[in-house]
């Protein structure tokens, strides 16, 4: 069963003052396996904090076919991405990457003590 993210409630941005939001230090635990989805508008930003002994690579998956891939198949793999370090990854096509509930799949190969969140950018209109 797929861990399922809440959708983004906080846009990346920096107010009139310079000064930039404050993302929270840890995000939802993603300990369980099975995969990972989170609702994708296009304008959205997958942020992963890697734990202490949590080094892992990322699996997205495909969920639309593209050029004779076939879906839920790896659509990119990541390096593997240290210990204690912070992530961005996006925006997500959504035409390549949600799948018919407006989801992005991936998986991970370690989950214990990993967290993510997503994000929306500023000033895109979906």
């Amino acid at each position: 069963m797929a861990v399922a993210l809440p959708a983004a409630t906080l846009a990346i941005t920096t107010n009139m003052t310079g000064t930039a939001a404050q993302l929270p230090a840890s995000e939802t635990s993603i300990a369980a396996g099975g995969g990972v989805t989170f609702p994708n508008n296009g304008a959205i930003v997958l942020r992963i904090v890697i734990g202490a002994a949590g080094a892992t690579v990322v699996n997205f998956l495909n969920e639309r076919p593209v050029l004779g891939q076939l879906v839920g198949t790896i659509l990119f793999t990541t390096s593997s991405l240290a210990n204690n370090g912070i992530y961005l990854f996006g925006p997500f096509q959504p035409s390549i990457f949600n799948d018919v509930n407006g989801l992005v799949n991936f998986t991970m190969v370690t989950y214990t003590g990993n967290s993510a969140g997503v994000y929306t950018l500023p000033g895109w209109v979906t």
